[in-house]
């Protein structure tokens, strides 16, 4: 089950998440410095991403930073970036009513044109948010939203995380034969994008065990 659950959470952050590397961390101190508006956003935004998994607590501090510049600044897209990046370090901190309640603030800006990836990751973040609250239904209701948007843009990563993460919900529900095929179909997208990693054979093979098929 651990193993599961990680799987669902790498998979809605991994996308804007990065390792720290101190050269860039005072790069962006430095630069901080310097810029106002928008520039200051970005700059802001970089820096907290910089900070994931390595110390969530400080990325969550200036990713709020970040998205009081971004409110300043009126510019939508920003703002809806920022919401999305807040939700994602929110997941990895366990604090689930904040994710939704920072996600349902987003709702009003929809999700056409140049918002189609940012809304993709804040429906994950949503439906993740709500697995973790055993509120299954809502889970898979954003999940599924998300993966119609990755269908209609054609971007197969996205599918392959939305499938994965519904695949997950099924698991939780003990529907596990409906679980293994959404983790094969995953599994299948990875594979054409040459993107296996450990997960997706540990979560189709717990399907496997649990429907009693151990020679799959």
């Amino acid at each position: 089950m651990k193993f599961i659950l990680l799987s669902a959470f790498l998979l809605s952050c991994v996308v804007q998440a990065g390792a720290q590397d101190k050269r860039i961390l005072d790069s962006l101190e430095q630069v901080l410095g310097t810029k106002e508006g928008l520039d200051r956003y970005e700059a802001l935004h970089k820096l907290a991403v910089q900070y994931v998994d390595v110390d969530d607590e400080r990325a969550l501090s200036i990713s709020n930073e970040a998205e009081c510049v971004a409110l300043n600044s009126l510019d939508t897209f920003s703002i809806v970036k920022s919401k999305r990046l807040k939700g994602q370090i929110l997941l990895r901190l366990g604090r689930n009513e904040e994710v939704i309640s920072t996600c349902e603030s987003v709702l009003p800006f929809g999700h056409e044109g140049r918002y189609s990836e940012e809304w993709v990751l804040i429906l994950n973040n949503f439906g993740i948010a709500y697995l973790y609250e055993s509120r299954f239904d809502k889970a898979l209701e954003y999940l599924f939203a998300g993966y119609e948007i990755a269908g209609t843009e054609n971007n197969p990563s996205w599918r392959a995380m939305s499938l994965n993460n519904i695949g997950i919900t099924y698991y939780k529900l003990r529907d596990y034969d409906r679980a293994l095929d959404f983790f094969l179909r995953a599994y299948d997208v990875k594979k054409s994008l040459g993107l296996i990693s450990l997960y997706e054979p540990i979560n189709i093979c717990l399907c496997y065990v649990q429907i009693g098929d151990f020679g799959n």
